[in-house]
This record gives structure tokens, C-alpha cells and sequence, in this order.
């Protein structure tokens, strides 16, 4: 039981060196689940992306994220994923932004049906 809790304890010093260096694009990011998964990824020091339709709401949770977090590599990126205009739009920004792809980490979603 003791190697256990100990190789456990080492595998979550490796997550979290491991997702320092990882960006996360996080859709629905101002609330809810995403809002969840934006604050637990950057606990871990990983730099998050929220996307989100409204600037103001987004401004804010990245406010609350970094108080709460200490991690203020947050970014917002605003679109309305009901609109394939604005999704096409999302993905060029997201593309400009994102320059070494092979740090980006997941595309995490919350979007249920």
C-alpha cells in the first residue's frame, strides 16, 4: 500500500510538470463544466484558451481563475459555436495563436447533447 500512495505521489508531480508546458482550448470556459475544467488545468500551470460569446463574462473568469489559481496565462477567444461563420473564424485565430502545435494539449469540450 505505501509503493503505491508513493508511485501515485510521482505520477502527479509528472502531470503537473507535464502540463506547464501544454496550452488548452476551452470551449464554454466562462461557466459551468468549462469554467471547471479551465480552473483545474490551470491549478496544474497549464495555459488555458476559453472560448466563450461574451468578452466581458470571459475578462472575468480569467480574473477569478488567476485570484483563485495564481496562474494568469489565460486567454479568451470569443465565438458563437452555433454559427459556422464564427467557427471558421475561431479556428483561424485559434491557428494564429497556437504557433508550436506540438505543445498544445487537448481540445476539451462541453458541449452535451
Amino acid at each position: 500500500m505505501a509503493i503505491y500512495k508513493k508511485q501515485n505521489w510521482r505520477h502527479k508531480i509528472n502531470m503537473v510538470n507535464q502540463l506547464k508546458e501544454k496550452k488548452f482550448l476551452i470551449t464554454g470556459g466562462s461557466s459551468g463544466v468549462g469554467k471547471a475544467t479551465a480552473i483545474g488545468l490551470a491549478q496544474k500551470g497549464a495555459k488555458i484558451i476559453i472560448v466563450s460569446r461574451d468578452a466581458e463574462a470571459s475578462t472575468k473568469t480569467l480574473q477569478e481563475i488567476a485570484q483563485r489559481t495564481g496562474n494568469d496565462k489565460g486567454e479568451y477567444l470569443i465565438a458563437d459555436l452555433s454559427l459556422q461563420s464564427s467557427v471558421k473564424k475561431l479556428a483561424e485565430e485559434f491557428k494564429r495563436k497556437i504557433r508550436q502545435p506540438a505543445r498544445f494539449g487537448k481540445l476539451c469540450g462541453n458541449n452535451f447533447w
